[in-house]
């Protein structure tokens, strides 16, 4: 095998066993930029955006810099410590983790320098069923941090969004996790007769169309079912 990126990113989606819609969908990406990964000459590995070689690593559980400079291991340090046990579940509670990376409630940008606000929570079943309306299994609903203001003042900056994972696709109109062209954003999609809007809610960013023919192009990550507030009692 040679060792290129493209040979090591085949290997990769090879010893996964996943497809290549699976491995899209888990990194927030399209079937077709996994594909252009694994052929070669189609992509410069410097040109690639750091945070979407992150989550297609995760999606495949390697290294990233196995990956792009073909350094081993392949995967993570056996000789590394076990992590640390979670503590179990309490009784009549829900878990929710954080997921990889935040989203942007700006122009599209996926900034790491900005810490989680919230790695894990565990929430009442009671309080759960009242805001989201069921009781998820553990890893359906994930928490992730909003960086950005297009969402003001219905989102902000710090805000922690609880995401639906089991629904990735448009639905109806609302507020959805969404990746185009790379970009994972937290907005809100409206269908109207010339395609889905992508819209803000700050006046100051302009909506986005992406025609009926090309909707296939935008990735839905997940759909916004709630979040927890976190800021300054001043604004209250």
């Amino acid at each position: 095998m040679r060792d290129t990126f493209a040979a090591r990113m085949a290997l990769a989606v090879r010893e996964s066993g996943r497809s290549l819609q699976e491995i899209a969908t888990l990194a927030g990406t399209t079937k077709g930029q996994v594909s252009q990964w694994q052929t070669e000459g189609k992509v410069q590995p410097e040109n690639i955006k750091a945070h979407v070689v992150e989550s297609i690593c995760s999606a495949l559980a390697i290294r990233p810099r196995w990956l792009l400079y073909g350094e081993s291991p392949m995967r993570g340090d056996p000789t590394a410590s076990p992590p640390v046990s979670a503590p179990e579940i309490p009784a009549g509670y829900v878990r929710f983790h954080m997921m990889e990376g935040q989203a942007s409630g700006g122009v599209g940008m996926v900034n790491q320098d900005f810490p989680a606000v919230l790695r894990e929570v565990d929430v009442a079943e009671w309080q759960v069923r009242s805001q989201i309306g069921f009781l998820p299994e553990e890893g359906r609903v994930q928490l992730i941090t909003v960086h950005g203001d297009s969402m003001y003042p219905d989102i902000r900056t710090g805000d922690v969004l609880m995401v639906d994972t089991a629904r990735r696709y448009f639905e109806g109109d609302g507020v959805y996790l969404i990746n185009l062209n790379g970009y994972t954003m937290v907005k809100r999609l409206q269908m109207l007769p010339n395609g889905l809007h992508i819209v803000s809610t700050n006046p100051k960013y302009q909506s986005a169309v992406v025609p009926s023919g090309e909707i296939d192009t935008l990735h839905v990550a997940g759909r916004i079912v709630g979040g927890a507030i976190m800021r300054r009692g001043e604004e209250f």
